[in-house]
């Protein structure tokens, strides 16, 4: 969809899910490069954006000057299937800020969404903390799992995966598309977004973080940093133990695991006790609008990390 907007007596072209017009996602990739130091080429070129992903422009004599992402992710909320939406790469080019673009954008976007979904969230810098409150979006805490690392399992070894190999690639896109909520927020069924972070995306990659574990038919994506593992997501087509995903994660020197996410298992399943505690990001906070915000505040949650965008 085009059409042409005036906003402060200026007239603007509104596209809304274009992709597939190289010349317009070309300009965005600019828009987003400078911005953000990523494009979405490569993960177009995968046959990665579709319904998942809609994009929201606005452009100026054929260039994108401001732009919006939208992403409908379901998710499993204490086991209740949840349609949520999440905004990303919101910008606009520098030249053109104090215009009202982005807030226009905005109120575009809200408007158009309103009643699709049970809470529509994002994640804003520093700089922007001010912005998003104006439209009813209300600042959230969220939470990850501390624990010690279990004993090391016997014959239970992780194989590193080599995301520049097309059928590690594959098995990848299978166990994401297959993968059962293994915590209290877990994301379903979306491997273009598993995807983006293992192949796709310029500043932030997964792929040095993958481990296949065949004895436990799950990947497991996982970060090992001095002394602690952190744990980012389970992959897996059947519910999978933590303490057993962790048992064949040991490596020396490791005495501690940080799980990035809330378990289903609070007690540890028969391992070490987890202890959830707040979670802090510099230079990122998530705003909330929508009913299941009240979750957030009632409850510790963490959305998962392959699903941010």
């Amino acid at each position: 969809m085009r059409k042409t907007v005036s906003i402060q007596n200026t007239k603007y072209t509104l596209l809304v899910q274009e992709e597939q017009d190289s010349q317009y996602r070309h300009s965005l990739n600019r828009l987003t490069k400078a911005a953000f130091g990523f494009t979405f080429e490569q993960w177009y070129q995968k046959g990665c954006w579709g319904k998942n992903c809609v994009g929201y422009s606005l452009l100026f004599q054929g260039e994108v000057v401001s732009h919006v992402t939208v992403s409908p992710i379901r998710f499993f909320v204490f086991g209740q299937e949840k349609q949520y939406t999440q905004l990303g790469t919101v910008t606009t080019a520098k030249e053109f800020r104090g215009r009202g673009l982005s807030r226009f954008l905005m109120e575009y976007v809200l408007a158009d969404w309103a009643g699709q979904s049970d809470l529509i969230y994002l994640f804003a810098n520093d700089s922007v903390l001010g912005f998003y409150p104006k439209f009813g979006f209300a600042p959230a805490r969220e939470y990850q799992t501390l624990c010690p690392m279990p004993q090391a399992a016997q014959g239970v070894l992780p194989r590193k995966m080599d995301m520049q190999n097309p059928k590690d690639q594959q098995l990848l896109w299978q166990f994401a598309e297959k993968a059962v909520p293994q915590y209290q927020l877990a994301m379903v069924n979306n491997p273009q977004l598993v995807l983006l972070y293992a192949c796709c995306f310029e500043p932030f990659s997964c792929a040095p973080w993958l481990y296949c574990l065949p004895k436990l038919n799950a990947i497991a994506v996982a970060e090992y940093t001095e002394e602690t593992l952190l744990l980012y997501d389970i992959l897996a087509p059947q519910p999978v133990s933590v303490n057993h995903v962790l048992s064949a994660l040991v490596r020396p020197g490791i005495s501690h695991c940080a799980l990035q996410w809330v378990p289903l298992e609070p007690s540890g399943n028969g391992g070490a006790a987890f202890e959830v505690v707040p979670y802090t990001e510099e230079d990122s906070t998530l705003f909330l609008l929508g009913k299941d915000a009240r979750l957030f505040r009632e409850q510790p949650l963490r959305f998962p990390l392959l699903s941010h965008t």
